[in-house]
């Protein structure tokens, strides 16, 4: 009985590890690999909800720099008065454009949880039979855990593209990789007019290879379906200052064949002008059997467009 116990827990730790790393996969392309655990301030690829994770390590603040940048972001494209089109900011997705922020996360109850969090734009690369735009948010450390990702993401026909993530969680027993592929790619509108709402269902393919006890391999597929709502123009006022933004809630639902579903619910205002145009300044995420409502808001941001 020892002997079967000690041969499956390396299987049972992989799973468990890749079961994070989907997680924290859903999180990070939903929210355009905003700051830790789904919070505010990321390159907002798509405004959707995603599964609140455990609070994220806290790490330093941003380095304070010199605003405004050298160059002035882009002009937002011609739109109607209230459409969010103004609210796809295309330097998130040129190379060499970097993002810090750090935000704080309440809970009813809780504690509040400042975290900070840096995303850079990579180049293109081949991933999931295309030749979409990288990028790669700050390393998650904990204790002898170590998690590094990057997404892929891209603009195309007037949609807001996600193809998936590659995910290394480097424990002190080996490494597990988990690569998601979005199929098909997870696409919503870029021009979208108040009270529209946009549906797509895609399967999220995780596949994970770990290093651990002479390596193994794990795959998981979940059946996705992401509502998005557009409600319109808001004024939003937050401690970076008071902005026009647009306002979407989402419904997303994950499901794997033999478990219930999971539907997480949530909000996100994004800057539809200014210096911060396109990027999250505040989430709020319903509560769900896993964890309570959770509100994130950006507290300090520095964005280098390109």
């Amino acid at each position: 009985m020892r002997a079967s116990k000690n041969k499956n827990a390396p299987r049972g730790r992989l799973l468990r590890i890749s079961a994070a790393a989907a997680v924290v996969t859903t999180t990070l392309v939903a929210c355009g690999g905003g700051s830790g655990g789904g919070g505010g301030g990321g390159f907002s690829t798509l405004p959707v909800g995603a599964a609140p994770a455990p609070a994220p390590v806290p790490a330093p603040a941003p380095a304070p720099s010199e605003p405004p940048p050298a160059s002035p972001p882009p002009a937002a494209p011609p739109a109607s008065p209230n459409s969010s089109a103004p609210c796809i900011n295309e330097a998130d997705y040129h190379a060499g454009t970097v993002l810090e922020t750090e935000s704080e996360a309440t809970s009813p109850g809780g504690t509040p949880v400042v975290s900070s969090s840096k995303i850079t734009i990579g180049e293109r690369e081949p991933f999931a039979n295309a030749n979409p735009v990288s990028y790669v948010p700050t390393d998650v450390v904990s204790g002898a855990i170590t998690v590094r990702s990057k997404g892929y993401k891209d603009l195309a026909d007037g949609k807001s593209v996600a193809y998936g993530s590659i995910t290394a969680t480097a424990t002190s027993d080996g490494t597990v990789t988990n690569t998601t592929v979005f199929d098909p790619p997870a696409s919503f509108p870029i021009d979208m007019q108040p009270g529209q709402i946009a549906s797509q269902s895609y399967i999220q393919k995780n596949t994970s290879t770990s290093t651990i006890n002479g390596g193994s391999a794990a795959v998981v597929n979940y059946d996705m379906t992401t509502e998005l709502t557009y409600r319109g123009r808001e004024t939003l006022q937050t401690p970076l200052g008071t902005f026009n933004v647009c306002k979407f809630s989402s419904k997303m639902t994950m499901k794997r064949p033999d478990t219930e579903a999971v539907v997480v619910s949530s909000e996100n205002w994004i800057a539809a002008e200014g210096l911060y145009r396109g990027q999250s300044l505040k989430q709020h995420f319903a509560a769900t059997a896993t964890g309570p409502e959770r509100t994130v808001v950006v507290t300090k941001m520095n964005y280098l467009p390109k």
